[in-house]
Protein backbone atom coordinates (compact mmCIF):
# COMPACT_ATOMS: atom_id res chain seq x y z
CA UNK A 1 0.00 0.00 0.00
CA UNK A 2 1.13 3.57 -0.80
CA UNK A 3 2.15 6.01 2.26
CA UNK A 4 0.26 9.21 1.39
CA UNK A 5 0.40 12.61 2.95
CA UNK A 6 -2.50 14.07 4.71
CA UNK A 7 -4.12 16.96 3.00
CA UNK A 8 -4.66 18.43 5.88
CA UNK A 9 -2.33 18.05 8.81
CA UNK A 10 0.48 16.22 6.57
CA UNK A 11 0.99 13.26 8.57
CA UNK A 12 1.86 10.30 7.03
CA UNK A 13 -0.53 7.26 6.23
CA UNK A 14 -0.99 4.32 4.29
CA UNK A 15 -4.07 4.38 1.97
CA UNK A 16 -5.18 1.79 -0.33
CA UNK A 17 -4.14 2.18 -4.25
CA UNK A 18 -7.82 1.98 -5.23
CA UNK A 19 -8.90 4.79 -3.13
CA UNK A 20 -5.50 7.27 -4.21
CA UNK A 21 -6.21 6.37 -7.92
CA UNK A 22 -10.22 7.51 -7.70
CA UNK A 23 -9.38 10.81 -5.39
CA UNK A 24 -10.47 9.84 -2.38
CA UNK A 25 -7.22 9.26 -0.08
CA UNK A 26 -6.53 11.87 0.57
CA UNK A 27 -6.91 12.34 4.60
CA UNK A 28 -5.91 10.32 7.42
CA UNK A 29 -9.20 10.56 9.25
CA UNK A 30 -12.83 11.75 9.45
CA UNK A 31 -11.64 14.78 11.97
CA UNK A 32 -9.15 16.16 9.35
CA UNK A 33 -11.71 16.14 6.66
CA UNK A 34 -13.78 17.53 8.21
CA UNK A 35 -11.36 20.00 9.22
CA UNK A 36 -10.59 20.64 5.90
CA UNK A 37 -13.83 21.27 5.01
CA UNK A 38 -14.53 24.05 7.21
CA UNK A 39 -11.22 25.47 7.36
CA UNK A 40 -11.31 29.14 5.26
CA UNK A 41 -15.04 28.76 4.25
CA UNK A 42 -16.47 30.08 7.61
CA UNK A 43 -19.05 33.21 6.94
CA UNK A 44 -21.58 35.12 9.09
CA UNK A 45 -25.50 33.94 9.57
CA UNK A 46 -27.41 36.30 7.20
CA UNK A 47 -30.24 36.57 9.65
CA UNK A 48 -28.29 36.79 13.06
CA UNK A 49 -24.56 37.36 12.34
CA UNK A 50 -23.40 34.32 13.97
CA UNK A 51 -20.59 32.44 12.28
CA UNK A 52 -21.91 29.27 10.40
CA UNK A 53 -20.29 25.89 10.73
CA UNK A 54 -21.51 24.55 7.61
CA UNK A 55 -20.41 26.59 4.39
CA UNK A 56 -23.61 24.81 2.37
CA UNK A 57 -25.94 26.60 4.60
CA UNK A 58 -26.35 30.97 4.52
CA UNK A 59 -27.65 30.03 8.10
CA UNK A 60 -25.98 29.20 11.65
CA UNK A 61 -29.13 27.33 12.65
CA UNK A 62 -32.88 25.52 11.60
CA UNK A 63 -34.73 28.18 13.71
CA UNK A 64 -32.97 31.24 11.75
CA UNK A 65 -33.43 30.03 8.44
CA UNK A 66 -36.80 29.53 9.03
CA UNK A 67 -37.25 32.66 10.74
CA UNK A 68 -35.74 34.38 7.32
CA UNK A 69 -38.01 32.40 5.30
CA UNK A 70 -41.20 33.98 7.04
CA UNK A 71 -40.22 37.39 7.39
CA UNK A 72 -38.85 37.38 3.69
CA UNK A 73 -42.03 35.34 2.14
CA UNK A 74 -44.98 37.00 4.39
CA UNK A 75 -46.06 40.19 3.82
CA UNK A 76 -48.24 42.04 6.57
CA UNK A 77 -50.50 39.92 8.06
CA UNK A 78 -54.25 40.78 9.10
CA UNK A 79 -54.94 39.32 12.88
CA UNK A 80 -58.29 37.54 12.55
CA UNK A 81 -59.97 39.48 15.54
CA UNK A 82 -58.46 43.00 15.69
CA UNK A 83 -57.58 43.43 11.71
CA UNK A 84 -54.62 44.88 12.94
CA UNK A 85 -50.99 44.26 10.68
CA UNK A 86 -48.76 42.26 11.76
CA UNK A 87 -45.47 40.33 10.85
CA UNK A 88 -46.03 36.35 11.00
CA UNK A 89 -43.55 33.72 12.39
CA UNK A 90 -45.39 30.77 10.88
CA UNK A 91 -48.04 29.34 8.43
CA UNK A 92 -50.51 29.19 11.06
CA UNK A 93 -50.13 32.47 12.86
CA UNK A 94 -53.56 34.59 12.59
CA UNK A 95 -53.84 36.54 15.51
CA UNK A 96 -51.48 39.66 16.03
CA UNK A 97 -51.48 38.80 19.82
CA UNK A 98 -51.94 35.78 22.73
CA UNK A 99 -54.92 37.97 23.86
CA UNK A 100 -56.80 38.53 20.51
CA UNK A 101 -56.31 34.56 20.09
CA UNK A 102 -58.33 34.13 23.36
CA UNK A 103 -61.06 37.01 22.80
CA UNK A 104 -61.67 35.40 19.62
CA UNK A 105 -62.22 31.64 20.99
CA UNK A 106 -64.09 33.42 23.50
CA UNK A 107 -66.63 34.98 21.56
CA UNK A 108 -67.47 31.63 19.81
CA UNK A 109 -67.44 29.97 22.84
CA UNK A 110 -64.69 27.39 22.33
CA UNK A 111 -63.33 28.34 25.24
CA UNK A 112 -64.39 30.16 28.66
CA UNK A 113 -62.17 31.34 31.55
CA UNK A 114 -62.85 29.40 34.78
CA UNK A 115 -66.06 27.12 32.89
CA UNK A 116 -67.00 23.82 35.29
CA UNK A 117 -67.36 21.13 32.51
CA UNK A 118 -70.59 19.71 34.91
CA UNK A 119 -72.65 22.81 34.98
CA UNK A 120 -72.34 23.82 31.68
CA UNK A 121 -73.61 20.48 30.65
CA UNK A 122 -70.19 19.41 28.96
CA UNK A 123 -70.66 16.24 31.25
CA UNK A 124 -73.87 14.62 31.73
CA UNK A 125 -75.29 13.62 34.81
CA UNK A 126 -75.09 9.64 34.27
CA UNK A 127 -71.15 10.09 34.27
CA UNK A 128 -70.28 11.64 37.65
CA UNK A 129 -69.45 8.01 38.97
CA UNK A 130 -67.02 7.43 36.33
CA UNK A 131 -64.59 10.47 37.34
CA UNK A 132 -61.95 8.99 38.53
CA UNK A 133 -60.78 12.78 39.38
CA UNK A 134 -63.98 14.49 41.11
CA UNK A 135 -67.14 13.59 41.92
CA UNK A 136 -70.26 15.72 42.45
CA UNK A 137 -70.55 17.82 45.59
CA UNK A 138 -74.20 18.78 47.08
CA UNK A 139 -72.97 21.87 48.81
CA UNK A 140 -71.68 23.32 45.54
CA UNK A 141 -74.22 22.60 43.17
CA UNK A 142 -72.43 20.17 40.69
Amino acid sequence: MPIVACAFCGKEFMAKPSRVSSGRGRFCSRQCRSMEQRSGQTRTCVLCGKPVARPASPYCSHRCSVSALYTRSSSVRRCSWCGEGFSATSIRDRYCSRLCEAKHKISEGNICLMADPWRAGFVPPDRYGEDAWRSPDDNLGY
